[in-house]
Formats: C-alpha cells, sequence, structure tokens
C-alpha cells in the first residue's frame, strides 16, 4: 500500500498527470431521472462514483450498487452543475479556481459557461474562457483548469500538497492518476476593433478597389417647414363647478 501510495505521488508532481475519474465527472450529464428510481422523490442523478467512474447515478442507486465508495455529489445553481470545494478538496487540489459562496457553501463550477460575458479592460478574467469574474483567479471551473494544464500554464496542478493527510478514517481510496489526453484546441476569441481616444470604434477603411456597385447614398434634403413650428394647443376648457 505505501509502495504504491509513493509511486502514484511521484507521478502526480508532473502537471499533466490527472486523476483518471476527472474527466468523466465533468463530462458527465447530470440532474437526469434515474430510469429505475423516476418516480421517487430523490430520482435525480447527482452522485458520482469515483471508483466506477461510471454514468451519474441517484441516491438510491448509490446506496445499493455502491455502498462504501467514495463519491461527489453535484449540485446545480443558475442553471449549471457545481460541486462543494470542501468535497472534492479531498481528491485534487481546487486551488486557482473561481469560488462562489452559495447558500453558506463555497462551491465551483464544473465547467465554463459558454454565455457568459467577457472580461473587458482591467477587469479580471479567466485565462482560458475570458470570464469576467468578481475575484481575480486563474480559471473559472474545473474545466478551464484542465486546459490551463494541458497548455502548460506553471504552478498549476491538481495535486494535493499531502495525499495521506486527506484521507479519511476507514476510506483509503487513493486517486489513479493518468496522463492527461489531448484536449481539442480552444476557439479564439473576434479581435476586438481599435478605439478612438474619444471611446468611440475606429471606423472600418473602405475598400475602394472591391467592384461593389452599390449606388452611393442621397443627399437628405431638408423640407420647408409650414406653419409655426410649435402649435399651441389653446385654452383649455373646465366644466362648471355646479
Amino acid at each position: 500500500m505505501e509502495s504504491t501510495l509513493n509511486e502514484e505521488t511521484n507521478l502526480n508532481k508532473n502537471g499533466h498527470l490527472i486523476p483518471s475519474w476527472l474527466i468523466q465527472f465533468i463530462s458527465n450529464p447530470y440532474f437526469q431521472l434515474c430510469p429505475i428510481h423516476d418516480t421517487s422523490a430523490k430520482g435525480e442523478c447527482n452522485m458520482f462514483c469515483l471508483i466506477c467512474k461510471g454514468e451519474a447515478q441517484c441516491s438510491y442507486c448509490m446506496k445499493l450498487n455502491h455502498q462504501n465508495h467514495p463519491f461527489l455529489q453535484v449540485r446545480k445553481s443558475s442553471y449549471h452543475e457545481v460541486v462543494r470545494l470542501n468535497d472534492i478538496n479531498k481528491y485534487i487540489d481546487g486551488s486557482n479556481i473561481h469560488i462562489y459562496h452559495i447558500n453558506k457553501d463555497n462551491v465551483i463550477y464544473l465547467n465554463e459557461r459558454h454565455n457568459s460575458k467577457l472580461a473587458k479592460g482591467s477587469a479580471p478574467g479567466c485565462q482560458i474562457c475570458h470570464r469576467n469574474m468578481l475575484v481575480p483567479f486563474k480559471f473559472c471551473s474545473i474545466g478551464c483548469k484542465l486546459k490551463g494544464i494541458n497548455q502548460g500554464f506553471k504552478e498549476v496542478t491538481f495535486e494535493l500538497p499531502n495525499a495521506m493527510g486527506n484521507i479519511e478514517p476507514g476510506n483509503q481510496f487513493i486517486s489513479e492518476w493518468i496522463q492527461l489526453p489531448l484536449l481539442p484546441p480552444l476557439p479564439t476569441p473576434p479581435p476586438t476593433p481599435p478605439t478612438t481616444p474619444n471611446g468611440n470604434k475606429e471606423p472600418e477603411p473602405s475598400d475602394k478597389t472591391s467592384g461593389s456597385n452599390t449606388p452611393p447614398p442621397l443627399p437628405i434634403i431638408a423640407r420647408p417647414h409650414s406653419g409655426r413650428i410649435h402649435k399651441r394647443k389653446g385654452i383649455p376648457r373646465r366644466a362648471p363647478f355646479f
């Protein structure tokens, strides 16, 4: 047991090594109804077993088929999946990820949110998806940190400082660390148009060499005003007081 721990700890010092369950954990669809316990009150699949590394399970399936297995419970915030920071910090290092305080718990998002606003100017933003954040963190989610490790960010890893100190009594689970697979390249954000000193966007140069037959815009001809400019409404007439 100790030799296996030492080998995995040495391998984990390489930043490109990740737990074997991590990609499956953030890629699973959650909060779907369990096909067996769909009529139960807790029939939503929001549990993930770290040993079986399969599909998401409901709480009833976890008790029946994954007894005494370590697991993570996924929660929902603003229609996106989150996990409690205290729960996932038992197995990976969740530092450098933006922390949100929801219902008296510190949570982090599993994946980036594509409908987010990009950071502008000196505002802090995610170094992967450029999402605007309130506090300067390197990443906005676990998925962005995973991509950051794949891109070779320095001093960014999922390695825990003390692997043995994070094992709970009676739970001898140790993550299996594997080489990070090649992730697809990130889409490059569109270039920001240059701005003038007064803050307005600089007009794009016209293409004089193009063979466009678009006629020039017609000049605006001011029509003469007929009558008075400000027409008076007239004397208001009120009802008699009797």
